[in-house]
């Protein structure tokens, strides 16, 4: 029979008294707990096998005290931690006395009232003791108060605290919404602050940054730029019933031109530059897997012939690389441009692409300064941040 390891007993444990002491909402109280719990039970104990434990009749000796249907040691400590702690009977039999005494906080717990209190000091103090709402099976557990140090009580736990505990075991998050910490709630301020009439969506791919910002409120002009083929047809179904949103089939570039895309696996990161192996490395969906012949167009020889003169505009540039030679085509509208979002790369993703303080200095130069970041892309390896959305603003626009 093989021998149940410490290891076994003590995270089990931990697990359990963790539950536990957080139902309690007895936080400050749970490492005291736990290290208690393995001091009396495991640490001190060599290892046992099922085999050597038997059931043990529930009208036999009080807990705490060695028979001859338990084997010394292993049980009479659990058999004392289990008084100490007031958590309930603790059962004995084939699957092994601290599994099953383990397994004892899975039933309901009783806190008595005070007037039903065993012992006058108890009552005197006002200080509760548990016992298990179920009948007690093998060790009877005595009405024991807690110790001093689990009545120690913490601040209560938020109810949104409580539901994020809860989403986060199913691998979702729950947090408080506040407009100034939100990407999204930013742009649609620096939107509606700056006067934007027109938003330019480069590197639309199938329209679903647009779409964010008209559910975020914008209800401003849009054009969009999108150079892959099958993209571009969803682009086109998604902005069809928009009579304020136009789809333009062109990479954006510093010439009117022609040039071969490098197609990713999954469409979004597309680029005419050749990619670094560091990018596909951390995310393996965007490897190129063909090239298509695209049109390459400046922004200032079609954005003036589709917005009325004067129109505040905003620039957002997802162009994987391609976005300072996008801002290059871009001169002779750049003075009417009012907020330009753009990937910053932290390390080289696209070969001889600008890296983030590159950008940062061009559009400084341009007279725009930096108002937001957010995540971009992450290596799920190492946890480091290859890339950044960023969103800069006229410097001294109001």
């Amino acid at each position: 029979m093989s021998l149940l390891p410490i290891s076994f007993f003590a995270a089990r444990l931990q697990s359990y008294f963790e539950e536990f002491c957080y139902r309690l909402n007895r936080r400050d109280a749970r490492l005291v707990l736990f290290r208690r719990i393995l001091n009396h039970c495991v640490l001190s104990t060599p290892p046992t096998t099922y085999s050597r434990l038997r059931p043990c009749p529930a009208d036999r000796a009080p807990a705490g005290r060695s028979d001859s249907c338990r084997p010394p040691g292993l049980l009479d400590r659990a058999a004392m931690v289990q008084n100490s702690l007031c958590v309930g009977p603790v059962h004995t039999g084939e699957r092994g006395a601290l599994r099953t005494a383990a397994d004892a906080r899975c039933r309901p717990l009783a806190v008595r009232r005070r007037r039903d209190l065993d012992s006058g000091a108890a009552q005197r103090s006002g200080r509760p003791t548990c016992r298990a709402s179920s009948p007690a099976v093998g060790l009877r557990a005595g009405t024991r108060q807690w110790p001093e140090t689990a009545r120690m009580k913490g601040p209560a736990i938020p109810l949104l605290r409580r539901a994020r505990f809860a989403a986060r075991r199913l691998g979702l998050d729950i947090h408080r919404y506040r407009p100034s910490f939100e990407v999204e709630a930013r742009r649609t301020r620096f939107l509606r602050e700056h006067r934007v009439g027109a938003l330019v969506d480069g590197g639309a791919n199938t329209g679903q940054w647009a779409l964010g910002i008209r559910g975020n409120g914008y209800r401003g002009r849009i054009i969009s730029f999108e150079p892959v083929a099958e993209p571009f047809a969803a682009l086109s179904d998604t902005s069809a019933s928009d009579p304020l949103w136009r789809c333009v089939q062109a990479a954006l570039g510093d010439a009117d031109t022609e040039a071969r895309m490098n197609v990713a696996g999954n469409s979004c990161s597309s680029s005419l530059l050749p990619m670094e192996p560091a990018h596909a490395s951390a995310a393996p969906e965007s490897a190129y897997v063909r090239t298509e012949a695209v049109r390459v167009v400046r922004l200032d020889s079609v954005v003036p012939k589709m917005v009325p003169a004067g129109t505040s505009l905003a620039l957002k540039l997802d162009l994987q690389g391609y976005e300072a030679t996008a801002l290059a085509g871009a001169a002779g509208i750049i003075a009417e441009v009012r907020l330009v979002e753009c990937e910053l790369s932290i390390v080289p993703l696209y070969h001889g692409q600008p890296l983030y303080r590159d950008m940062i200095d061009l559009l400084d130069g341009l007279g725009f300064s930096l108002a937001s970041l957010s995540e971009g892309l992450m290596d799920p390896a190492s946890g480091h941040v290859m890339q950044v959305d960023a969103i800069f603003v006229r410097t001294g626009d109001q």
